[in-house]
């Protein structure tokens, strides 16, 4: 099992950790969060799950205007 499928499956448990996950702005903050736990994901891997399921969890990247200038 890959480090960021163990992460996905401590996030289901974990409320707490929900929350951070979900006021995260960046995969690269996600990224940070599992870091901190001991799963060494980058944000990158984060971003290829984008639109994907993964035991019963779904995976989605918002786009936030600003996060990429003149992007929009």
């Amino acid at each position: 099992m890959s480090a960021l499928q163990s992460f996905l499956e401590h996030l289901q448990r974990d409320a707490r950790l929900q929350s951070r996950v979900y006021s995260a702005m960046t995969a690269a903050e996600v990224a940070m969060i599992a870091q901190e736990l001991g799963y060494p994901v980058s944000g990158s891997e984060v971003l290829l799950l984008s639109g994907k399921s993964l035991r019963g969890m779904r995976v989605h990247r918002v786009d936030h205007p600003g996060e990429y200038p003149h992007r929009y």
